[in-house]
């Protein structure tokens, strides 16, 4: 549970003009390359920084997927326009989470995030980002509130979603670009975990950090710390996940057409194949649950129900998302 959450929340980076970010819907299959970093990033806010990270260390890729919610989604998350898919790996495991939003004329709320079998609702409070384009300067704080559920966990959340444009200047980052002009966006999350008859048993911060390039709609870099303090089942641990967008790397996308899965749909056994060596195959249902795995290029799936599910593919090359069917 430590890690599914640690990585869960790092979702938040994804919400994210020389001084404002555009827009909170990055590119459509954005890849980006995972790092860990030796000691703390420099976040010191206000105009005219000069950042400089180095000595960061590879551990894995993702790609983003931005697509219309299924119809299931939208019953499960009321109000949701957009579905923005993670997927790739991390530290040698396949990783995949999901971040649900809205969109109304502009104005931007989370309505739940999904992934390893880890959900949060904010079916009470959904969590308002802002109205986009957000310009320096930039601040809204927003009460928070829903559900989670994790294995045979499950209770209720409240807490507080606070949004910032806070800084711009010069990044240069260490393998990436040098000196190149961003802003910075800065998402702080502070949440109470409620469980049926012990009331609160732990609490979860986010900090999140975003920085975009001009105009443009994908952060060039993002990170996010996480410290998740829950006494009953001996938690207190604190993770820090970045990602540098792979194209600033010099690294290629992941292609999603040379992988393809058949039958789909599909009764017994999903197989997939490419021009790539298949190192894991995942089945999720809409809700971000993983429902069936295989370490090799095909999964029985015979024992699922039939509906929409979403496969993850893991090669050599990244992690891709595709939709299949069970008949």
């Amino acid at each position: 549970m430590k890690t599914t959450l640690l990585s869960l929340f790092s979702l938040f980076t994804l919400a994210a003009s020389a001084q404002s970010v555009v827009s909170y819907y990055g590119d459509n299959n954005t890849a980006y390359t995972l790092f860990s970093a030796a000691a703390p990033l420099d976040q010191t806010a206000g105009a005219g920084q000069v950042w400089n990270f180095s000595g960061l260390t590879q551990t894995g890729t993702v790609t983003d997927a931005v697509n219309a919610p299924t119809t299931p989604e939208t019953v499960t998350y009321p109000g949701t326009t957009t579905t923005t898919t993670t997927s790739g790996t991390d530290n040698g495991s396949p990783t995949t989470s999901k971040v649900f939003s809205k969109e109304v004329a502009g104005a931007i709320s989370i309505t739940g995030v999904a992934g390893d079998g880890l959900v949060f609702n904010y079916v009470t409070d959904n969590a308002f980002v802002g109205t986009y384009p957000l310009a320096f300067g930039y601040t809204n704080t927003d009460a928070i509130a829903g559900t989670y559920s994790y294995t045979t966990y499950s209770g209720t959340f409240t807490g507080t979603l606070t949004t910032s444009v806070d800084a711009y200047g010069e990044l240069t980052l260490d393998p990436g670009p040098d000196a190149i002009s961003v802003v910075r966006l800065r998402t702080q999350q502070n949440i109470s975990l409620v469980y049926p008859g012990l009331g609160t048993v732990g609490t979860v911060t986010i900090d999140s950090l975003s920085y975009f390039e001009t105009g443009s709609n994908s952060p060039v870099f993002r990170t996010a710390t996480t410290t998740m303090v829950v006494p009953v089942l001996n938690i207190n641990q604190t993770r820090t996940r970045m990602e540098i967008m792979s194209s600033a790397l010099g690294v290629d996308a992941p292609n999603e057409s040379t992988v393809q899965l058949f039958p789909n749909p599909v009764h017994d056994v999903l197989h997939a194949t490419g021009n790539e060596t298949v190192r894991s195959l995942r089945l999720f249902d809409v809700n971000g649950r993983m429902v069936a795995s295989s370490a090799t290029d095909n999964v029985n799936v015979s024992q699922l129900q039939q509906g929409m599910y979403f496969a993850e593919i893991t090669t050599d090359a990244g992690a891709s998302t595709k939709k299949v069917v069970k008949k």
